[in-house]
């Protein structure tokens, strides 16, 4: 799907009960490359180019770095391939210093993907959860240019 405003980004076809969170996601994000304040992508399966998640980085949010991907494709590196992607993207072409992400407690698979990405624990707190309703525990993590750069030169 195009923005209209060179956004890169897709809708799922698949009917799973949340299109008023999917519309409405799709509508900020397409605002969020308009304003290079929230750029998210989607994520493609290179097989097929089947809609599988997003990825993206958030400057006007302490560039907060996030994921979501559906559950029919956990598990299968999609998150850590993608997720390095932005990464790189962040610190080499958006020269971000610092980029802070977190996951609920009881996604303890979210963190061992933001652990491979060379995010390091930083503290926790409760965070809101649009899915759930409610405030969450969520551990965060933070991966300054340093830490990124040195793992980049030793790979």
């Amino acid at each position: 799907m195009d923005s209209g405003n060179g956004a890169p980004f897709a809708a799922s076809a698949e009917g799973n009960g949340h299109q008023p969170f999917r519309s409405a996601f799709i509508v900020k994000a397409s605002n969020g490359w308009a304003t290079r304040e929230d750029l998210t992508f989607a994520v493609l399966r290179k097989a097929d180019a089947a809609y599988v998640g997003m990825c993206g980085v958030h400057p006007a949010r302490g560039w907060e770095f996030g994921y979501w991907f559906g559950k029919a494709y956990w598990g299968k590196g999609y998150a850590t391939e993608a997720g390095a992607r932005i990464v790189a993207f962040a610190f080499e072409v958006l020269n971000a210093e610092k980029l802070a992400a977190g996951w609920f407690y009881d996604n303890p698979a979210s963190g061992r993907v933001l652990e491979k990405l060379g995010f390091g624990a930083c503290g926790e707190e409760a965070r809101s959860c649009l899915s759930r309703g409610s405030d969450v525990q969520c551990r965060m993590v933070v991966l300054d240019r340093a830490a990124y750069m040195t793992r980049k030169s030793a790979s």
